[in-house]
């Protein structure tokens, strides 16, 4: 759970808030993982991490701005997974981290 004010990715471009989406997703997964397997190995091929694509990732961005009542709602949606998995949007946002999808 966030505590505190969100980050504000309402005005991020979309390689960025992506790049805040697979960091999300990522410590998502390692949490999940651990809840299921705790200190046992994951038998391998087993909850294999598979985040959209950046083009998918995009099109659902878009999909979401082209209606009135959903054009910030995915947005606020990553800011609150971010905060609670501990992701540090800022430093993504302001570019301090690169991306892992820049050519």
């Amino acid at each position: 759970m966030a505590f505190g004010p969100l980050p504000d990715l309402i005005d991020a471009p979309v390689e960025r808030l992506y790049e805040v989406y697979l960091q999300t997703m990522e410590r998502d997964h390692a949490f999940r993982l651990q809840a299921i397997y705790g200190d046992q190995p994951v038998p391998e091929g087993f909850h294999e991490l598979h985040p959209m694509s950046l083009d998918d990732f995009v099109k659902r961005v878009r999909n979401h701005e082209s209606a009135p009542q959903y054009a910030t709602g995915l947005r606020r949606q990553i800011a609150r997974q971010a905060a609670a998995y501990g992701v540090d949007v800022n430093a993504i946002v302001t570019k301090t981290i690169p991306t892992r999808h820049a050519a």
